[in-house]
C-alpha cells in the first residue's frame, strides 16, 4: 500500500457504522489517483462517504476531492453538482466536526472562494443551488471562531 494512503487501523471499527463501512469498502487502500473514478461515477455518493470517513482517512481523500476539482477531472455536464457537493461538505464538516477541516483549510479556501464568489462560472443556479456568497460568508464566519 502508498505510503500515504489510511490504513486499516486510521479507519478504526469499521463495522459499527454502516457509513463508515460503506466509505470504507470503496475507498479502502486506494490512493487518490484511484479514487478519480469513484468520484467521476457518482460525486454525490463519494462526497457522502466522505463525510462520514473516521478524521485520518477523511484528511487524506478530502485532498484527493480538492485535486479532483483543481485538476477539473470531472465532466463538464457534472460540474455544478461536484462544486455544490465539495462547497456544502466544508459548510457541514465545518458545523459538525470542525477539527477535522480546520487542519486543511488554508488548502481548501482558494477553491472554496473561487467557487462560491464567480457562481455562475460553475454553472450554480442560483434558484437551484442557493447563493454561493453567502455560505461563503457562513463558512468564513465559523472558521474566524477556530483561528
Amino acid at each position: 500500500m502508498h505510503k500515504d494512503v489510511p490504513s486499516k487501523v486510521d479507519w478504526g471499527d469499521v463495522e459499527s457504522d454502516r457509513d463508515v463501512k460503506y466509505a470504507f469498502q470503496i475507498f479502502f487502500g486506494k490512493t487518490n489517483e484511484e479514487t478519480v473514478t469513484e468520484f467521476k461515477k457518482n460525486v454525490t455518493m463519494r462526497t457522502s462517504d466522505l463525510k462520514f470517513m473516521p478524521e485520518i482517512p477523511f484528511k487524506y481523500y478530502m485532498k484527493g476531492f480538492l485535486d479532483f476539482i483543481q485538476q477539473e477531472l470531472y465532466e463538464e455536464f457534472d460540474k455544478p453538482d461536484v462544486m455544490n457537493c465539495f462547497v456544502t461538505l466544508v459548510e457541514e464538516k465545518l458545523m459538525n466536526n470542525p477539527y477535522e477541516i480546520i487542519p486543511l483549510i488554508d488548502l481548501i479556501e482558494p477553491t472554496l472562494a473561487s467557487i462560491c464568489m464567480n457562481q455562475d462560472r460553475y454553472g450554480l443556479d442560483e434558484e437551484i443551488y442557493g447563493d454561493f456568497k453567502i455560505k461563503y460568508k457562513n463558512i468564513s464566519s465559523i472558521r474566524k471562531s477556530y483561528i
